[in-house]
């Protein structure tokens, strides 16, 4: 297993079949993942030197009380099969957050896909029960 930045050339086809795997897009989606993961900032866990898992952020800012805050906003993990339950999403987000602290990022957000997964690395989704 390694963990490394993603590369456009060697990784976009295990990336693609990942999310094709998640259900996340379908045949007729993929070819847009180019542009996707050509902005923005990724990192991937490999097995055998090929792709398994992927996170991936994007760039922004946020305006609070008037003060323009750096934003580092977490838009994919992706896992395959044969990956899941390793822990490398865990470790590459959490990698990826490190990553956005050590370029300035003041806050960091995220879309939620799996409560209590994001639990683990620092973030939290509130109450699960409506009051």
């Amino acid at each position: 297993m390694t963990f490394r930045d993603f590369d456009l050339k060697r990784d976009l086809d295990a990336v693609t079949r990942i999310w094709l795997e998640c259900g996340w897009i379908d045949q007729s989606q993929a070819p847009w993942l180019k542009d996707f993961f050509g902005v923005g900032d990724a990192l991937v866990a490999t097995i055998d030197d090929e792709a398994e898992c992927a996170v991936h952020s994007t760039p922004g800012a946020m305006n609070y009380l008037g003060e323009t805050l750096q934003l580092g906003a977490v838009t994919a993990v992706t896992t395959s099969r044969v990956a899941r339950k390793t822990g490398f999403a865990r470790q590459l987000t959490a990698r990826l957050l490190a990553r956005q602290a050590e370029q300035g990022c003041d806050i960091s957000a995220l879309g939620m896909f799996d409560q209590g997964f994001y639990d683990k690395v620092g973030f939290g989704s509130g109450s699960y029960a409506h009051w």
